[in-house]
């Protein structure tokens, strides 16, 4: 995240970037400069050095998750998929109690998620086995006011998770999906059900 004022409306470079928020002293401004979108090497900066939070969910898709969240009563947020820990920051900021999966952690990013959001629990491993395991030890009415946000497993394999507790949480967020069409339509089609 950069807000727009920190470069004074105008678009600059990565390397200007760091530049121009390592200028300011204590402001929350991050910029991150990955060299690709997959890149697991990203230098973030917040103006002084210190670890900080990316992500690459648009602010519309965190608040259609919060609004699907608020929509289906739930007080709990799994998220499988941390890498930059924007989105678990955020999810905690709306007075979410938040769960943060991650099979590959960034450790500067779990030291910023831990100061600047000391209330995300943060696990690291296989999503695949942690999320299920995570719902079938809660109470069922804590359960049925979960929700889970699939955006490290893709697709079919989110799916697969997904169908292993289906019956017990409120809703899921597949993340991604625009790079399937044909998932998209199995997941809508025969369910007849509400998507966002």
């Amino acid at each position: 995240l950069l807000h727009p004022a920190a470069l004074g409306g105008r678009r600059l470079g990565a390397r200007q970037r760091e530049r121009t928020v390592d200028s300011k002293k204590g402001s929350f401004e991050v910029v991150h400069n990955c060299r690709t979108a997959a890149s697991r090497t990203c230098k973030c900066y917040t103006g002084r050095g210190q670890p900080c939070l990316y992500g690459h969910m648009s602010p519309t898709k965190l608040l259609l998750v919060i609004a699907a969240a608020r929509a289906s009563g739930v007080r709990t947020i799994i998220e499988e998929g941390r890498e930059g820990g924007i989105s678990a920051f955020f999810y905690a900021q709306h007075g979410f109690d938040v769960i943060s999966v991650e099979y590959l952690p960034l450790q500067m990013v779990k030291r910023a998620l831990s100061t600047m959001a000391p209330r995300v629990r943060q696990l690291d491993g296989d999503g695949s086995a942690i999320v299920p395991q995570l719902v079938g030890d809660m109470r069922s009415e804590d359960a049925a006011k979960t929700l889970v946000v699939f955006d490290g497993e893709k697709r079919d394999a989110a799916y697969k998770n997904f169908s292993k507790i289906a019956q017990k949480v409120a809703a899921a967020v597949f993340d991604d999906t625009d790079a399937d069409r044909s998932f998209r339509t199995r997941l809508i089609e025969p369910a007849h059900e509400a998507f966002v």
